[in-house]
């Protein structure tokens, strides 16, 4: 199997663990069976190895890092490596590694792809038009494509009913229509990417103590607990909604194969905490594997060499398995 691995913003941490991934990934027999094409400008994946010292001999379109070969699909971007700046050329290179990798899966030259971390503000100097990966991917995927960003470390699944949507806009995006929507994907996400036959759900509250039955909100009553309902009788298996900070704090979530979060924080600042250097984000609802690590770009130690591959190490061992899993699913 031969997994792609986008550059992402090449003035962030993105190639330094990339590089530090490679013998992790080989000590573990990734290599024995599969293999890894980067997707980059040459001349910058050179002038980015050679500023962090990191010994790499790049010859045409392969990389020998420690003595294992991996392939180089050169983007004809360039962009000058600045540590921990935004730079416009960064961004259309990360674009450009984007565009290629979305051919390369339809092509079926790859099976899976795993994206290095860009900066939304950076790729916007870019014009690049989309929020993030996700919405990237479910954009190249056709209008009727319907992601669903799942966050996982370990046996914790968080799944999130808003994506990237400010605090003041959540309400209105959890519409009994959206947030069904969410929920079913998650369930059937869960089946052949996962292999869980019947995963159960937790569905976290909306606001502080999920709502004190209508005293501190009405979405949990209006919204939240129809959702469920409908759903479990269409096939889920969901419970909720649950008061967040008890729900974490009393390790529920030990009981339930995943869990959907309201919005982007109420579901990964525990996972953060809990999945510690390693995690993963993956795009599901799409034909497509997409899987990346769970942080971003870490401007503030670009360069310094401290960066760990933990994460991305996690996430192209997680493409790989979900390949392998919808094979087996018959997904």
């Amino acid at each position: 199997m031969k997994i792609g691995i986008t550059c992402g913003d090449t003035n962030g941490i993105g190639l330094e663990i990339f590089y530090k991934s490679i013998p992790v990934l080989a000590r573990r027999g990734f290599f024995a069976e599969h293999s890894l094409v980067l997707i980059c400008n040459p001349a910058t994946l050179n002038e980015y190895f050679s500023k962090m010292g990191l010994e790499a001999t790049i010859s045409g379109n392969s990389i020998d890092i420690g003595g294992v070969n991996i392939e180089l699909r050169a983007c004809a971007q360039e962009s000058p490596v600045e540590f921990g700046q935004a730079t416009k050329s960064s961004g259309v290179l990360a674009a450009a590694a984007l565009d290629e990798s979305v051919a390369m899966l339809g092509s079926g030259e790859i099976a899976a792809v795993t994206t290095l971390p860009i900066a939304k503000h950076v790729m916007a100097l870019a014009s690049w038009g989309f929020m993030g990966h996700t919405e990237f991917f479910a954009a190249s995927q056709g209008p009727s494509s319907k992601p669903l960003m799942i966050l996982f470390a370990g046996s914790l699944r968080v799944a999130l009913a808003t994506i990237h949507t400010p605090i003041c806009e959540v309400p209105r995006e959890l519409s009994p229509i959206n947030l069904l929507k969410r929920l079913e994907i998650f369930s059937a996400s869960l089946r052949p990417d996962f292999a869980i036959e019947n995963p159960r759900i937790a569905v976290l509250g909306l606001n502080p103590h999920a709502g004190e039955e209508g005293k501190i909100g009405q979405e949990e009553l209006d919204v939240i607990k129809p959702v469920i309902s409908t759903s479990n009788s269409r096939g889920a298996n969901a419970e909720g909604p649950f008061s967040a900070d008890a729900f974490f704090a009393r390790k529920q979530y030990e009981h339930y194969d995943g869990v959907l979060a309201m919005y982007h924080d109420q579901g990964l600042i525990p996972l953060k905490m809990l999945g510690g250097s390693g995690g993963v984000n993956f795009t599901a609802g799409l034909r497509c594997v997409r899987t990346s690590p769970d942080h971003g770009t870490a401007f503030p130690i670009a360069g310094r060499g401290t960066a760990e591959p933990d994460s991305l190490v996690d996430a192209v061992l997680a493409a790989e398995g979900i390949v392998r899993s919808r094979e087996k699913m018959g997904a």
